[in-house]
């Protein structure tokens, strides 16, 4: 009668994995020739350059001081208490609930408003957009993925007109 039972997969010791190894080591070889290093080098270089290059052109921003349009929405952090700014207020037009969260964040880790941490922060997330359109861009182009990858994340990196969403810190949003 005991053959008559069927027995599961843990006391065979042939689990899924186990009978598809053949079909699943494929998928995790790299499949270029030994390449896989070069390759994945590549990658990186392409999601860290737009950063480092974001850097190298806005990185003097943490010089500067905070500007006028700055003060009044510096204002509106302090005025809100908790969360109460992802609700909006009817005194200040613009709904920016994220933005207002890491600059209440950045007030109460530095003791206030710091111009050279906040003109970093900008850099920052600057950099790490053109990071991440690389990235996407890399993981969306059928060909010639590397050339057009980098080409984006750069392009953003120093297009003329994002210059000022790094230099001033209202225009972060």
């Amino acid at each position: 009668m005991s053959n008559l039972t069927p027995k599961s997969p843990l006391q065979t010791g042939e689990g899924t994995l186990t009978r598809h190894r053949d079909k699943l080591l494929p998928l995790l070889q790299t499949g270029d020739g030994g390449r896989g290093d070069e390759v994945n080098a590549l990658k990186y270089a392409i999601i860290i350059i737009p950063a480092l290059l974001a850097v190298a052109l806005y990185g003097y921003t943490i010089r500067l001081p905070l500007f006028l349009d700055d003060g009044p929405q510096f204002r509106m952090v302090e005025v809100f208490d908790g969360f109460s700014h992802w609700l909006g207020s009817l005194a200040y037009f613009y709904y920016r609930p994220a933005v207002f969260s890491m600059w209440k964040l950045s007030s109460v880790l530095a003791g206030g408003f710091d111009a050279a941490g906040l003109h970093w922060l900008n850099v920052m997330l600057f950099g790490m957009t053109g990071s991440l359109l690389s990235a996407i861009t890399y993981r969306l182009m059928p060909k010639n993925k590397a050339v057009v990858a980098l080409g984006v994340g750069v392009g953003f990196i120093i297009f003329p007109f994002n210059y000022q969403t790094v230099i001033l810190v209202g225009a972060m949003f």
